[in-house]
């Protein structure tokens, strides 16, 4: 179910309140994305984020990819969309295994 701008807004006062400080930005969703840039105006700075490197949205859907072109473009929507120049934790998206692990740390 899709949250309104509002309502995703009064999802992160409830996390301050509550004292929740971590993100896992595990979506590609660009308007999950804007809405979270939207709600956390003014209040980047209490949260932690740890942003997905090799999930992407295309076509409306989710997708993993090892493409560094698509994971590049991705990752810089992030950061424009949540409005922020910084994500504290990068966790590289489906490294399950040693041939994962591999294809990542000896590919592009």
């Amino acid at each position: 179910m899709k949250k309104s701008r509002e309502e995703h807004k009064a999802m992160i006062d409830k996390a301050i309140e509550l004292g929740i400080n971590f993100i896992d930005m595990y979506t590609s969703n660009p308007d999950f994305r804007s809405n979270m840039g939207y709600s956390l105006k003014g209040r980047r700075n209490k949260f932690v984020f740890q942003g997905h490197i090799g999930s992407v949205w295309e076509n409306g859907q989710y997708l993993r990819t090892r493409d560094i072109k698509k994971t590049d473009m991705a990752f810089k929507d992030q950061l424009e969309r949540l409005e922020t120049d910084y994500i504290d934790i990068g966790m590289i998206h489906y490294v399950d295994g040693l041939s994962d692990f591999e294809e990542v740390f000896n590919g592009d």
